[in-house]
């Protein structure tokens, strides 16, 4: 058989070898993964799933596990706990009383905001702090109200002029005593002190201040003089009775029992059948009640 030069030709063989391949047979491994790679995707995406969810489990079960061994009083327990302050009046078995419900706990799970509320309901504390210090220690500092004045013979007034109610009148407070109605606790206060700054010169000072409903006062000197004011210029009639007061001394030698300064144009003055006692030169005047 003669072979033309065409024949030898590359591109011509090229495609005779093409047109040569039989349909239907070509790349048959083809179809088959065709129909395996959707049963593999499947199985993929469920493996996928259920490792996700096998880690969400396992992440959940250690913090449990975290959360219950944090809780443990017997793995992480309090050690110390140490109460300071300067008291006069609080009593510590009263606050470690108190406290031992909130300190049963493991130190991680110490409840700091129930401790602070548990230790305010207690009528003498002012403020309180509390700071935990690992290892299992805790720290509390309790400041003491301090008291100014006796309010209605059963309850305090502090320096922040708040009424509190004490379980009972510590013996031998000595403190003015202020009574009156219940809105007027700080105002009392402030004229109470005000009163007392123009008592210095004499070296005296107050001891009970009242207030009625009408709002009339009246108020007892630590020498035992009782002084009516009224309701009406009270400091106008006090400034009246400063003045006259060093005068009403001398010229009688009988103690003053009271003063009523409720009169517009003077005042009465009631005197004991007491007389002075003699005292030397630059001595105090002052009788017991």
């Amino acid at each position: 058989m003669s072979v033309t030069a065409w024949d030898k030709d590359p591109r011509w063989q090229r495609a005779q070898t093409s047109e040569v391949r039989v349909p239907g047979r070509r790349w048959p491994w083809r179809r088959e993964n065709r129909r395996i790679a959707p049963t593999v995707q499947v199985w993929k995406h469920w493996l996928l799933l259920i490792s996700k969810l096998f880690l969400i489990g396992l992440v959940a079960a250690g913090l449990i596990w975290s959360h219950l061994m944090l809780k443990d009083p017997k793995i992480f327990p309090i050690e110390l706990v140490r109460i300071e302050g300067d008291w006069r009046y609080l009593e510590p078995d009263q606050i470690r009383e108190s406290l031992q419900p909130q300190l049963a706990v493991s130190f991680f799970s110490l409840d700091v905001r129930q401790i602070h509320q548990t230790l305010q309901r207690i009528p003498w504390v002012d403020s309180v702090s509390i700071k935990r210090r690992w290892p299992g220690r805790v720290e509390i500092q309790v400041q003491e109200r301090a008291p100014v004045a006796i309010w209605q013979n059963a309850k305090l007034l502090d320096t922040e002029l708040k009424v509190f109610t004490p379980n009972q009148i510590p013996q031998g407070l000595r403190l003015p005593k202020l009574n009156g109605p219940s809105s007027q606790s700080e105002a009392m206060y402030i004229l109470l002190q005000e009163f007392n700054r123009q008592l210095s010169p004499l070296n005296l000072t107050i001891d009970q201040l009242i207030m009625d409903d009408r709002h009339s006062l009246e108020l007892w000197l630590d020498n035992g003089v009782h002084i009516k004011l009224g309701a009406e210029s009270v400091r106008k009639r006090f400034y009246n009775f400063i003045r006259i007061y060093p005068h009403l001394n001398a010229e009688e030698e009988t103690i003053i029992d009271s003063i009523d300064m409720r009169y517009p144009n003077g005042m009465a003055v009631q005197r004991s059948s007491r007389l002075m006692p003699e005292v030397g030169d630059g001595a105090v005047i002052r009788s017991s009640e």
